[in-house]
């Protein structure tokens, strides 16, 4: 056998110190030297071909390592380094065989197992590296970058548990590292903002928010100039409608990335909520500027002043919109779909519940799929065609995430946020108080739907947010009337409960379902809206005790925690907020809206139920005279006013309107919801000219309501005024913008016309 003769150990450890210094140069220079004397030098060879790698020529590191192993084809790490520098080239299958020959050799090698995970995260091959990481942390379990890549992996595949697992052993890897150098008076190792980021980012996935926003805080206390965590606490506030701290994060983020065309978009998302039409409308454009493929962006362009919109408009931006969402894969056949939708709190649920059991229809209990039109729910939901067991992924990805749907038990939220930040959605949807005497919790048997389901698209081979939103629908009908095959209510009408949507969801419905009709229920909007605002009885019983008094100069951006005053105060107003924003949604126009009044439907039922039914165009069955899902009875939530009611009992109906609004606030409202109360029967006889209303009630808009002084002004620091503070401003625009418009056109843009 040749001899192979190796420099001193001094000048290779000078190479080596060189090459830990950055100082790549020398290291080609003097190993280069070295070789004239050495030529068949491994080390040499080795630390030739790395340095080359750092300064930027792979391929010269390449023939180096070649080279080497032409002399010493058994030695490890050169297979490890000569595969390191073809994936920087771009050849990741050669580089995957390389690395399987080292490992052939070493296969408890912890670089090679753990570069053999990224390198199969490179060719798009997650499941295998999430096997490969996993050995990597086997052999050793402190490896941070290890942890690290396991969690974001599994952030793609939408492991969202897993995720935040494995962020959590890196962080605890990291923080043990610096406690031990400290210990040790040595100098600190920086921890990575980004951990801390991702962490919170899966937290975010997992519907904990306010879990995620610590995580947040720390990722940018920790990495100042990360952008996307600015840019993360902005969507979290935005999430706890405190806006103004929203702005605040979103603006640094820009600072630091202007460029950056989803920041600009959430900018504009944040002037909607001030009702900022103009100012949106300029960062939505800067957004498409720099992407003009932008969902988020695109799916808003209609939320900015929404009343100056002609239909051409209109039109104009579905299509642009529908450019990007649209998905080319084959469809099913065209299906009919209803939505339903409240003006304030109306009874929707009830009314969903008289449709639910219909024999010619298909319907999701409650309002979990709200969000099934967004554009995150899709992105979580897309399978991964790569992995062969994608529909078994899917099937599972949809029993895990809506959860609620399939046991009322359930505290999860889903996408969409149908009911805010709520703690038990659920519940909060009377969902658990069904049954007979309305103490059982509702129930749908997993295993059928996923057996349904799964056949359902076993011989499937590319699905759709539109066909899997049917099959959804049609295999939960079938699981439930204890049909094995979605095959024999495929084709059933839809009725879908889209609730409270925002603009981009109801945008994107509408590009796959143009022909849809748009169903309203109506209730008196003043006792809708008081009735709406006392289902937050407990925050309204402590603003008045006081409760939520902060100290001096602890609110609006001065505080990474959510202001308990501003997110109690943004539930009180939010059903204000609400109620207009159904007026001034644009989608609809074009397609075929009705409404129909909850009194109506209470006091009337079979009349009212009989036009409902000639309108979906279904037969009048007797099951529209039942309130209930799936055979479970239906109570609605317990009220705080009439406690627990069913069926078409009108007892909530009955109350005076006056519980939270004073006189001047009555006043002011009633000439505000003057169009839907005029068209539905509600306008008192004394109010017959709308303008002579609007200027009487004018020069009061720029004024606190009495409801504002009674609860909000005792809960706040003497230096502050009602009148400077974020919740006060959004609202009070929010009228102004609305008497401007009824001033103007004496209507607003959504315009329904009662069911005959």
């Amino acid at each position: 056998m040749m001899e192979i003769l190796e420099p001193e150990n001094d000048l290779l450890g000078e190479l080596v110190r060189f090459y830990n210094d950055g100082s790549w140069e020398k290291v080609v220079n003097n190993a280069t030297n070295l070789l004239r004397q050495y030529p068949l030098s491994i080390n040499l060879l080795n630390v030739l071909g790395a340095a080359h790698s750092k300064l930027g020529d792979p391929r010269l590191a390449i023939s180096k390592f070649k080279k080497g192993l032409l002399f010493q084809p058994s030695i490890p790490e050169l297979y490890n380094s000569l595969a390191l520098s073809q994936q920087e080239l771009g050849e990741l299958s050669e580089a995957l065989r390389i690395n399987k020959y080292g490992l052939i050799l070493q296969p408890n090698s912890l670089q090679l197992v753990f570069n053999r995970g990224n390198l199969l995260r490179d060719n798009k091959m997650p499941f295998d590296a999430v096997k490969a990481y996993q050995s990597a942390i086997g052999i050793d379990s402190d490896v941070t970058e290890a942890h690290t890549n396991l969690g974001i992996i599994f952030l793609t595949l939408m492991r969202f548990s897993d995720a935040n697992e494995s962020f959590g052993k890196a962080i605890n890897i990291q923080i043990k590292r610096l406690i031990a150098r400290q210990a040790n008076s040595a100098s600190n190792v920086p921890l990575n903002g980004h951990l801390f980021y991702n962490k919170a980012l899966a937290l975010e996935k997992l519907m904990s928010r306010r879990s995620a926003l610590k995580f947040y805080q720390k990722s940018i206390l920790v990495q100042p100039c990360l952008a996307e965590g600015y840019e993360a606490l902005n969507r979290i506030f935005y999430g706890f409608n405190d806006f103004y701290s929203a702005m605040t994060f979103s603006t640094k983020a820009l600072r630091i990335k202007p460029d950056n065309a989803d920041f600009l978009c959430n900018m504009g998302r944040n002037a909607i909520e001030y009702y900022d039409g103009d100012q949106a409308l300029e960062f939505f454009k800067k957004s498409l500027v720099i992407d003009p493929t932008n969902k988020y962006s695109l799916a808003n362009l209609l939320a900015c002043n929404p009343h100056r919109l002609k239909e051409t408009d209109i039109e104009w931006r579905r299509k642009k919109l529908q450019c990007v969402d649209w998905e080319s894969v084959p469809e099913l056949s065209p299906v009919s779909v209803t939505c339903l939708l409240p003006i304030g709190r109306a009874a929707s649920i009830f009314l969903h519940s008289l449709v639910d059991g219909h024999p010619e229809v298909s319907t999701i209990p409650g309002v979990y799929f709200q969000g099934w039109f967004g554009q995150e729910a899709w992105e979580y939901f897309k399978p991964n065609y790569d992995d062969k067991n994608w529909r078994g992924e899917l099937t599972e990805k949809i029993v895990s995430h809506y959860e609620p749907l399939f046991d009322a038990n359930s505290k999860k939220d889903v996408f969409g946020n149908p009911f805010g930040n709520t703690d038990w959605l659920a519940n909060y949807s009377g969902f658990m108080n069904m049954g007979d005497k309305g103490n059982e919790a509702f129930k749908i048997d997993k295993g059928s739907f996923r057996a349904v389901f799964g056949k359902a698209i076993e011989n499937t081979e590319i699905v759709s947010k539109k066909s899997v939103f049917e099959l959804i629908n049609w295999s939960l009908t079938a699981s439930t009337l204890g049909i094995k095959s979605s095959t024999e209510v495929e084709g059933r009408d839809i009725f879908y409960h889209i609730h409270k949507p925002s603009i981009g969801e109801i945008t994107s419905f509408l590009n796959y379902y143009p022909t849809s009709k748009f169903l309203y229920i109506v209730r008196n909007p003043l006792q809708g809206m008081e009735s709406w605002m006392l289902t937050h009885k407990g925050v309204l019983d402590d603003l008045q005790q006081g409760k939520y008094k902060r100290g001096y100069g602890e609110y609006q951006g001065q505080s990474l925690a959510i202001d308990p005053l501003l997110e109690a105060w943004s539930k009180v107003i939010s059903p204000i907020q609400m109620m207009f924003y159904v007026l001034f949604i644009p989608s609809t126009i074009g397609n075929e809206s009705r409404g129909i009044r909850l009194e109506d439907l209470k006091r009337k039922p079979k009349q009212t139920v009989e036009k409902i039914s000639r309108w979906l165009g279904i037969s009048n069955h007797e099951a529209l005279m039942q309130s209930s899902f799936c055979g479970y009875k239906y109570w609605g939530p317990a009220s705080n006013s009439s406690g627990l009611i069913t069926g078409f009992d009108p007892k909530p109906l009955e109350f005076e309107i006056g519980r939270i609004l004073g006189e001047r606030d009555i006043e002011i409202f009633e000439t505000l919801f003057w169009p839907i109360s005029r068209d539905f029967g509600y306008l008192k006889d004394r109010k017959l000219f709308l303008k002579d209303e609007l200027k009487k009630i004018k020069p009061w808009l720029d004024e606190p309501f009495e409801f504002e002084k009674r609860l909000f002004e005792g809960s706040l620091p003497e230096a502050f005024n009602l009148e400077d503070m974020g919740p006060f401003q959004r609202l009070h625009k929010l009228v102004e913008l609305c008497w401007e418009v009824l001033f103007e056109n004496g209507h607003y843009p959504n315009r329904i016309s009662p069911l005959d």
